[in-house]
């Protein structure tokens, strides 16, 4: 019987090292897990911040990349309008050197008016017929000086009477 006891102690002092060991090895487990769960909520929150930088820096880019296309756009539109200005320019310039070439015949230059026939005050203008009846030089004469001026651009630079 006392070998019985002895026996039973040993097992109950060997169950209780073992529950001790056991509880040791659950702390170091309930340890490691909260270590574990601890770096996992530091690296989601760390790229849940990576995320909020990239999506902050999309969002910049994409306005940025927005503002750039609506001022490539607005470059094109201006582009565009001096483009049809200078083509507008250059038109004008050309139809005013053919009629320079044109008027430089004697004919041409007998009907127009004189210096010395225009008041004064006001600079020497050519009057390309707009008023009824008070020119010399005719929108016939004019027209029949531009021929080689497409219609499209004497429409845009000259106003004919009806």
């Amino acid at each position: 019987m006392q070998e019985a006891q002895r026996k039973r102690a040993q097992l109950q002092d060997a169950l209780e090292q073992l529950q001790a060991k056991k509880q040791v090895a659950m702390e170091k487990l309930r340890t490691a897990q909260k270590q574990w769960q601890l770096q996992q909520e530091k690296r989601l929150q760390h790229l849940a911040e990576v995320s909020a930088e990239v999506r902050e820096r999309q969002i910049g880019t994409k306005q940025e990349f927005e503002r750039l296309y609506q001022e490539l756009a607005t470059l094109k539109q201006q582009t565009g309008q001096e483009r049809e200005n200078l083509q507008r320019h250059q038109t004008f310039l050309q139809l005013l050197h053919t009629l320079q070439g044109k008027l430089l015949f004697p004919e041409a230059e007998a009907e127009l008016p004189q210096e010395q026939d225009l008041p004064e005050d006001k600079p020497q203008e050519l009057n390309t017929g707009d008023s009824i009846g008070a020119s010399k030089f005719s929108s016939t004469k004019f027209t029949q000086c531009c021929t080689t001026i497409s219609p499209i651009h004497l429409q845009n630079f000259c106003v004919f009477p009806n």
